[in-house]
């Protein structure tokens, strides 16, 4: 199985990212990597820092919100193959595994997009797994966007390249507030503020 980077941004929950390494453990996969990018969270990145900096990458930046914490995890990684994560996620302990297996053998060229069964809009890449080559082309956590619609983008792009598969199979809980697996904390309401802007940009970016 080919090596594979988690990218996991954070911010201000430690409870959370608690959570999500402790999945992460049971997950099989012989060469996972860990990258966890503190957003502005200076007490999140201190703990984690003690807790996990053995078994993980972590750093700390300045605030900028989901997707260019997510895109600078992307380029901290130092494997091609990459999953996309967030500190909400639960993955099944097989999951990693067949999703990987199906980009092997569909995805000959490295160029795709799988995501995982997270019970949203399968069309929407929540979450899942791709290759750096596939950000790239893709032109995918571009930073014009701050939080929304980025998913929707990688989608929808994907899809129109033939390089986007939805992978039943590969099962991944979402622990988002909206399917009532979570309490709507304060980053979920910050971001909401995000939303008409990440709107506008999908659209300015021919996302239709």
């Amino acid at each position: 199985m080919e090596a594979v980077t988690i990218v996991i941004p954070t911010r201000n929950r430690w409870e959370q990212l608690k959570r999500t390494m402790k999945n992460l453990k049971e997950v099989h996969c012989p060469d996972m990597k860990i990258v966890i990018v503190c957003d502005g969270d200076k007490e999140t990145y201190k703990r984690a820092d003690v807790l996990y900096g053995e078994e993980a990458k972590i750093y700390l930046i300045e605030r900028s919100e989901y997707v260019k914490t997510t895109r600078f995890g992307i380029e901290k990684a130092d494997t091609e193959f990459i999953v996309f994560y967030s500190d909400d996620f639960k993955m099944d302990k097989n999951c990693l595994k067949i999703a990987m297996k199906y980009f092997l053998e569909n995805f000959k060229d490295g160029l795709g997009v799988i995501k995982f069964n997270d019970k949203f809009n399968e069309k929407v890449a929540t979450v899942g797994l791709t290759t750096k080559k596939t950000i790239e082309l893709l032109d995918a956590f571009n930073p014009e966007y701050k939080h929304y619609y980025v998913d929707t983008e990688i989608g929808f792009r994907a899809e129109k390249q033939g390089i986007f598969k939805y992978l039943k199979e590969a099962v991944c809980e979402h622990l988002h507030w909206s399917a009532n697996k979570s309490e709507k904390d304060q980053t979920y309401n910050e971001s909401e503020k995000l939303l008409k802007d990440d709107r506008a940009t999908y659209i300015k970016r021919g996302n239709y």
